[in-house]
């Protein structure tokens, strides 16, 4: 199977991606920490083929993919 993935054409390739949210406390609504909603995601996706992303509510799912559009500015 891996033979056959060197043939074929990546159409996205993402290498440790993090999309972090920061957490802001007090009056004056300072950064306290960060929440890390993805991290150190790497995937390839090749021509023909269907990504299937699963995982509990809450898990980082819709952050992943738009992180991966850039809709959202990973970390």
């Amino acid at each position: 199977m891996n033979e056959n993935k060197e043939r074929k054409e990546i159409l996205i390739s993402v290498r440790g991606l993090k999309t972090y949210y920061p957490v802001r406390k007090g009056i004056f609504k300072k950064t306290a920490g960060y929440v890390k909603a993805v991290d150190h995601v790497d995937l390839d996706i090749y021509r023909g083929e269907i990504l299937g992303v699963v995982g509990e509510s809450g898990c980082g799912k819709t952050t992943l993919g738009k992180s991966i559009l850039q809709l959202i500015r990973p970390f």
